[in-house]
């Protein structure tokens, strides 16, 4: 029985791809969304008598405005806003996908993905094509496995996977 080491699930995500030098010294994944939001949900004990509710909302709107714009930005910056929308299935141990461009085993390539959760989260992954199906009308599906997965990445994909696949459960279950 061949058991898999990862959860997958499959998806349409935004996907931007390119090759990359076998053995690049620059291989690493990060979190390409680098702003820290500051959440004011909760006002400090020290702020909580010297502001009145009012004036604590209203800076809880403008903060959350701001960080819808520099999610943004973040976005546009990375190309993410025009990336391809791609079907996939993704894991934190790797990824597939159908592509125009030919691959071959053993390429080295950078993939940008834009996570649809909120606020929306992008990431830069490294992996070596794996294994390349043969070319369809569609296109070639190319199967990659990551390579440098920091333990920050990885989390945020553990945390996207299992969140999509109890999103694809429940509508199961209700249907």
């Amino acid at each position: 029985m061949d058991r898999r080491q990862h959860y997958r699930v499959n998806d349409v995500l935004p996907l931007i791809i390119r090759k990359v030098a076998r053995h690049d010294r620059n291989v690493c994944s990060k979190i390409i969304l680098g702003f820290e939001a500051i959440t004011l949900d909760r006002a400090p004990l020290e702020f909580e008598n010297r502001f009145d509710a009012r004036l604590w909302k209203f800076l809880i709107d403008i903060n959350t405005k701001l960080d819808v714009i520099l999610e943004r930005l973040s976005i546009d910056s990375e190309g993410l806003a025009n990336a391809t929308n791609r079907h996939t299935t993704i894991s934190t141990g790797g990824i597939s996908f159908v592509v125009a461009e030919t691959f071959e085993r053993g390429d080295w390539i950078e993939i940008k993905i834009l996570l649809p959760i909120k606020p929306s989260i992008g990431i830069v992954v490294y992996g070596e094509v794996v294994r390349v199906s043969e070319p369809s009308p569609e296109g070639n599906k190319v199967m990659v496995k990551f390579l440098e997965l920091q333990p920050e990445v990885e989390n945020v994909l553990s945390q996207y996977v299992l969140q999509r696949q109890r999103e694809m459960l429940r509508k199961r279950l209700e249907a």
